[in-house]
């Protein structure tokens, strides 16, 4: 299955009424991911870690990925994406305006590496 037939697994998913912890949301995101993977390295991103032993990237070692446990899959490390990560991280909350600037920056720098943002139900 190539990455194109797993994204539209998941947008024939987002068709239909769905539910929460929807099988068919959450299975079609994990193809996505195994897809990355057949085509070489493929990279995990969560952006809110919620302890210093989470790490914001990890690669993808064929491991079960549960419901949320990623929020994007991206095809290449990258310093630029880590660092993005790390500086929200580090920055002082003062409110969804400037998280949001942000999160801008880390989806468009996802897409820019050819990532995908995770769905999950």
């Amino acid at each position: 299955m190539a990455i194109q037939e797993a994204v539209s697994n998941l947008n024939e998913a987002l068709q239909c009424t769905f539910f929460e912890a929807d099988d068919g949301v959450n299975d079609a995101s994990r193809k996505i991911i195994n897809e990355y993977a057949k085509m070489g390295d493929c990279w995990l991103i969560k952006v809110n870690r919620y302890s210093d032993k989470d790490k914001f990237m990890w690669k993808y070692e064929g491991d079960f990925v549960y419901n949320f446990g990623a929020d994007y899959v991206v095809p290449v490390y990258d310093r630029v994406l880590e660092q993005l990560l790390i500086e929200r991280d580090e920055a002082e909350y003062t409110g969804t305006a400037a998280d949001s600037v942000r999160i801008d920056k880390i989806i468009d720098r996802v897409i820019e590496i050819g990532g995908f943002i995770l769905i999950w139900s």
